[in-house]
């Protein structure tokens, strides 16, 4: 069975803990993957070259990057044909200008916190997936890319904005979703649907 690195923050979280999701994305995905919770960024050095083939990153890191060396750890595991699934938070590995072009995005601000409404995209492997309201941070991202492929959208206040995407860098392939704030979204079942769809995807691609 395949290892799935789940890479977070346990100490001082500013806003997301790994602790509680670390629970949940290991049972939902016990099925796929064997999932390895960790804070420590110099385990992201071990991706090149070894068995994992996926990275989940729910990091919550806003302020630095993670090191130079981890970064490009990360990077060179993608091009090499390594799969990256970042959720929510998990973006902010894009702090690092290498992984900024990995992760085709930023996250630049959010609106006040409210109920807001997720919509799966058609005629892509999230298709069929119920639309959900949940009580939402409607991330607002910059440096998008212009080959990110939509997955995800959500309505705020009559707008509606891109929460979700795929992309390829080198042989690897990428799946950023939006949602994320709390461990109540993790337990909505189109959001579990969501998150599994995407390992499956991702583990698809590396088996390919």
């Amino acid at each position: 069975m395949s290892q799935i690195l789940l890479f977070g923050t346990y100490i001082q979280p500013p806003y997301h803990p790994l602790k509680g999701v670390d629970a949940l994305l290991t049972s939902l995905l016990a099925d796929l993957g064997t999932v390895c919770p960790t804070d420590n960024p110099e385990d992201l050095l071990k991706l090149p070259g070894g068995s994992c083939p996926l990275l989940i990153s729910y990091l919550d890191q806003f302020d630095h990057a993670i090191p130079e060396a981890c970064a490009d750890a990360v990077l060179r595991f993608v091009q090499e044909g390594g799969s990256l699934l970042a959720l929510h938070n998990g973006i902010s590995l894009s702090l690092d200008q290498g992984l900024l072009r990995v992760l085709g995005g930023r996250f630049s601000h959010h609106p006040t916190q409210e109920p807001i409404d997720f919509f799966p995209e058609e005629d892509t492997f999230l298709s069929g997936i119920p639309a959900f309201t949940i009580s939402e941070e409607p991330y607002q991202f910059d440096h998008l890319a212009s080959d990110n492929r939509p997955l995800l959208h959500y309505t705020y206040r009559g707008e509606t904005y891109l929460a979700g995407w795929e992309r390829t860098e080198g042989r690897g392939r990428i799946i950023y979703l939006c949602p994320g704030h709390t461990i109540d979204t993790f337990n909505m079942e189109s959001y579990k649907q969501m998150i599994r769809r995407s390992v499956q995807e991702l583990l698809k691609q590396k088996a390919g």
